[in-house]
């Protein structure tokens, strides 16, 4: 992880290159799990959801800043947020929580590292394969 980064309390976002993987997001999500690692993708992009700007339409004006009256409206239904929306597919999700340990921790870094070794040794016998 960068230096000048955090990751949220709850959950830790990793991307994935999955082309030099040579992997699917449906293979190594499950192959981590196998690891035992609690895992998935978050792809939920709340302000992107039509019940976040109905919450937003019914804050009494003023109340939110969000909610204010004179507060642009976007048209009725999903909206697109394709760059949140192509994050949330190129991101694994590790669900940690306060009583990870040490143990925890390693178990994950090993489970990440044995995949990625895995996967690039294949990809590279694939390629001698093909040569």
């Amino acid at each position: 992880m960068a230096a000048d980064c955090s990751p949220a309390y709850w959950f830790v976002r990793i991307r994935l290159d999955l082309a030099r993987l040579g992997v699917s997001m449906t293979e190594y999500l499950r192959a981590l799990r196998a690891e035992g690692i609690p895992c998935g993708v978050w792809a939920d992009i709340p302000a992107a959801e039509p019940w976040y700007e109905r919450q937003v339409r019914a804050a009494e004006p003023g109340a939110w800043p969000l909610g204010a009256a004179d507060r642009p409206r976007r048209p009725a239904g999903r909206a697109s947020w394709p760059n949140a929306e192509a994050a949330a597919g190129r991101h694994v999700t590790l669900f940690v929580h306060e009583r990870w340990t040490s143990r925890e921790i390693d178990d994950a870094c090993a489970a990440l590292t044995k995949l990625e070794r895995a996967y690039l040794a294949r990809t590279a016998s694939s390629k001698g394969a093909r040569r």
